[in-house]
């Protein structure tokens, strides 16, 4: 079992260059059009039918601090009190539109 106790606020930057620990999410958008079958996916056969979701990931700036130049998933952090959810609906917002 894992206690976080919040000991106070920080700047993003100053989180990210001291590894502490913050709150954010990462979202895996998979494209599933190209399946023949809903069941396709669980099912596992895929390959065997010729097709294969995709996955969107993005390639992080070359100026970025953390892993720059990287490749992934669609990631926002989370503003102060706000519920995961809308991390996550604020992050396809910005990153997709």
């Amino acid at each position: 079992l894992l206690y976080l106790e919040e000991t106070g606020f920080t700047t993003l930057d100053q989180a990210h260059r001291n590894g502490l620990m913050h709150m954010g999410a990462w979202i895996g958008i998979v494209d599933t059009s190209m399946t023949s079958s809903p069941t396709s996916i669980s099912s596992g056969n895929l390959k065997d039918r010729g097709h294969e979701p995709r996955i969107l990931l993005l390639k992080r700036g070359e100026k970025l601090v953390t892993c720059p130049s990287s490749w992934g998933l669609v990631g926002e952090h989370t503003y102060r009190d706000e519920p995961p959810i809308e991390t996550v609906r604020r992050a396809i917002r910005e990153e997709l539109g």
